[in-house]
């Protein structure tokens, strides 16, 4: 609910966000504080966003420094040219994987947003994704035979796409099962 506070020349309301933090706000005509008043219940705050939004980003950095080390300690295993050959192809990969979550694989996460689904709820799933995701890309790092690299290089998104999609798909059935 919204109460309004006069401060100065203008008036503020006040906004509740689904985390329980507060806000106050510039007032305006009605129809506009209730819809922002709506909107507030179901989003969390700039301070609570940017928490979450941190903990992605720790875990994606985390991740570039863990894939790093661990293409550097995996020696690709063949022939000579088969090592360089494939060494390429996974420098090139590592270069352009996204280690965040795709934005089209977000689409089915959304869905849940406009339902009775908790924000915190919803962030956390993103995050499980997100898990899910960099686990996948470590498991493609983990192959050592240059001829693996060759044979596969067509693959490598999907190997990384499919789970994370996975993962969205059950994280989105928790959710909307609650």
């Amino acid at each position: 609910m919204s109460s309004k506070t006069m401060f100065g020349n203008g008036s503020e309301i006040q906004v509740t966000y689904a985390c329980g933090h507060q806000e106050s706000i510039k007032s305006q005509r009605d129809f506009i504080n209730e819809m922002r008043t709506r909107a507030a219940r179901r989003t969390l705050c700039e301070v609570c966003l940017g928490a979450h939004r941190a903990k992605r980003d720790c875990m994606i950095s985390n991740s570039v420094q863990r894939t790093k080390e661990a293409a550097a300690a995996t020696k690709l295993t063949g022939t000579r040219k088969q090592i360089e050959w494939a060494e390429r192809i996974r420098e090139k990969w590592l270069f352009i994987v996204k280690r965040e979550i795709p934005t089209h694989l977000l689409s089915n996460l959304e869905k849940a947003r406009i339902g009775a689904v908790s924000p915190e709820a919803i962030e956390q799933a993103t995050t499980t994704v997100l898990a899910a995701r960099l686990a996948a890309i470590d498991g493609v790092v983990a192959h050592c035979k240059a001829a693996w690299w060759i044979d596969f290089q067509s693959y490598l998104e999907a190997m990384v796409n499919q789970p994370t999609d996975a993962a969205i798909k059950s994280e989105c059935s928790v959710l909307l099962n609650r």
